[in-house]
């Protein structure tokens, strides 16, 4: 990668995503929006609702935890040897300072989960103690995995348009809403809300971006990698036992 792409975060920030990634987000949603799950969600099946909340649960309220440990991963010395070391203080500054908003941010949105399931007739913490299942065990381990700063924040990326698919869709159906009721519905919600330039998907989109030193094409093909490889780990997961 060109030392000056580097060095100029700012620039490479507010560079729009390449169209090739609206690609990789409709077919996420895709797959999302014919998943076995959203049956379950549309026709308002409480019980298998509350399998859906439970089942996840271990990866939404270990995911705040993934992106703290993310500072870690960038501070290998193989990265400042890579890019150079002022390229990479000025590229670990602004990541850490993204990856902390992010952190915030989801845990918020893990305690909006536990309201969906409260919602719905779950006790808190009672009937959130369960073990992860094989599947979201699986979806753990497929995005805590990943080392490469690039890759991390594909993965991270794939995680925003898991939530933002899974809630436009499911929000287009009464049932639903009415299920959850206003009191349960926040999480979903709050993954609709349009936050241009500022919302985490294109944080960690740009700081993919930034990171990377790969041809577009290959950029392209890791990027398809690993965001549907995600999205088909989180399916799995979301469709176990209901």
């Amino acid at each position: 990668m060109e030392i000056a792409t580097l060095v100029n975060f700012k620039e490479k920030f507010h560079t729009p995503p390449p169209i090739w990634f609206k690609s990789i987000k409709e077919e996420a949603y895709k797959r999302i929006s014919e998943a076995p799950f959203t049956e379950v969600c549309k026709q308002a099946d409480i019980e298998g609702m509350k399998i859906l909340d439970q089942n996840l649960w271990p990866f939404i309220e270990l995911f705040p935890r993934l992106v703290q440990r993310g500072y870690l991963k960038l501070l290998k010395p193989k990265l400042f040897f890579r890019h150079g070391f002022f390229n990479m203080i000025s590229l670990v500054y602004q990541s850490v300072v993204f990856l902390f908003s992010i952190k915030s941010d989801e845990k918020i949105h893990s305690r909006l989960w536990v309201d969906a399931g409260v919602a719905l007739g779950l006790q808190y913490p009672e009937d959130f103690k369960n073990p992860p299942t094989p599947q979201t065990r699986s979806w753990i381990e497929e995005v805590s995995n990943k080392s490469d700063p690039t890759e991390m924040f594909f993965a991270f990326t794939s995680i925003e348009i898991i939530a933002e698919s899974a809630s436009h869709y499911l929000l287009g159906f009464q049932k639903f809403k009415e299920a959850l009721g206003e009191k349960g519905i926040g999480w979903f919600t709050v993954h609709t809300i349009d936050h241009g330039d500022i919302s985490h998907e294109n944080l960690e989109l740009r700081l993919a971006f930034a990171f990377d030193d790969s041809s577009d094409e290959s950029t392209q093909t890791k990027a398809r990698r690993i965001i549907l490889g995600i999205v088909d780990k989180f399916l799995a997961a979301a469709n176990a036992g209901i």
